[in-house]
């Protein structure tokens, strides 16, 4: 993979299949970061063509759109430049990922500045439970 490829993150890693985005919701596991800030679905699968999507949501009563915007921006900026430490061993066993990234006890209330060091400890945490995860399957 190209050094600078390897940082983007194209249409064909979002997660926009409704078939694939309920299915992850309804029978992924699910997890929660260390604080309970940010809420994780997630779900292996073995394909012939491999997949690596992501999504990112959030809650309408959580917070204006501006917020809930930068929210996103964030989370999707932290695994765009972490997700190739973690998903190249995916790529040598044949499986699919399909992640669903969202906040949990996490509102414009509480939290009104949104910093991006604040999130990438708990990222990078859940990132590693899903690597060793499919390790173990």
């Amino acid at each position: 993979m190209n050094p600078l490829q390897r940082f983007r993150f194209p249409k064909s890693e979002k997660l926009k299949s409704k078939k694939y985005f309920e299915e992850t919701l309804l029978y992924g596991k699910k997890l929660y970061s260390e604080n309970q800030t940010i809420r994780c679905f997630y779900q292996l699968k073995n394909f012939t063509d491999l997949r690596f999507q992501a999504a990112f949501i959030v809650g309408k009563k959580n917070g204006t759109a501006v917020w809930r915007n930068r929210f996103k921006r964030i989370l999707r900026e932290i695994f765009r430049l972490h997700k190739h430490k973690f998903f190249s061993s995916l790529e040598t066993k044949g499986k699919s990922l399909f992640v669903i990234f969202s906040s949990h006890r996490l509102n414009q209330k509480q939290n009104n500045v949104l910093r991006y060091k604040d999130f990438e400890p708990e990222m990078l945490g859940m990132m590693n439970v899903i690597q060793n995860d499919s390790e173990l399957q």
